[in-house]
């Protein structure tokens, strides 16, 4: 990772991560590429992820995965790729829109 040091802690909140996303390999994916991109360590990604499922689950929403931390997940990065290169974001939306069955 860019710039953070690992160490016992790092590893336990990593493992914290898996948890929380039920070893679901695209989530994890996504969650290990906004880490590394961002230069930040797993603790800060868990505070990110945990504000964003609070946000999540207090719309009414149907969730279907306990405490909403797939779609936290995916909306984490969701929102970084908005902020680095809005073309993309748009680009990606209308993808989603214009064949949102694989999406």
């Amino acid at each position: 990772m860019l710039g953070v040091l690992w160490n016992a802690d790092t590893y336990v909140e990593a493992g914290i991560i898996v948890k929380r996303l039920h070893g679901l390999p695209l989530a994890l994916a996504q969650a290990g590429a906004y880490i590394y991109e961002m230069g930040i360590t797993p603790k800060k990604y868990l505070e990110s992820c945990e504000a964003r499922t609070h946000d999540i689950m207090t719309q009414n929403n149907d969730i279907t995965y306990a405490n909403g931390s797939i779609m936290a997940t995916f909306q984490i990065s969701y929102d970084a790729v908005r902020a680095r290169n809005p073309m993309a974001f748009e680009l990606l939306s209308l993808w989603g829109f214009l064949d949102n069955s694989d999406v």
